[in-house]
């Protein structure tokens, strides 16, 4: 079955070939892949061939990874917004300084606008 993974991460070089690394070492290779930039922020959506168990993994391994802010794993039919995680601020896209940095949060989304810079493989 399909997943669509969405990863938030840092706006650094070296944070999307960390998260396809991580696909890599899986024998993986994506269906699609989407990266927006949102100023200090990347989000990655990706799409890949997979079962459930394996995604949940591969997520859990994907938020241990420092430039990560935040995964989540969908069923590839599932309609997605492509919002940050509900800690972003609504006006930068970047962590809100309020609610400080905390990975448990990252479930809710949020709605913010994200300039579409989109790279796809």
């Amino acid at each position: 079955m399909s997943q669509r993974f969405e990863i938030w991460v840092q706006d650094d070089p070296q944070a999307l070939l960390r998260v396809v690394g991580l696909f890599a070492q899986r024998s993986l290779i994506p269906e699609t892949m989407t990266v927006r930039r949102a100023d200090d922020t990347l989000h990655v959506a990706l799409v890949a061939e997979l079962d459930a168990a394996r995604a949940d993994i591969l997520v859990a391994r994907l938020r241990e990874g420092v430039m990560v802010i935040a995964a989540s794993r969908h069923d590839a039919g599932a309609a997605l917004d492509g919002a940050p995680p509900a800690r972003m601020d609504s006006g930068t896209g970047m962590p809100s300084p309020a609610r400080g940095y905390d990975r448990a949060s990252a479930s809710e989304p949020q709605q913010i606008a994200c300039p579409p810079h989109q790279i796809r493989l």
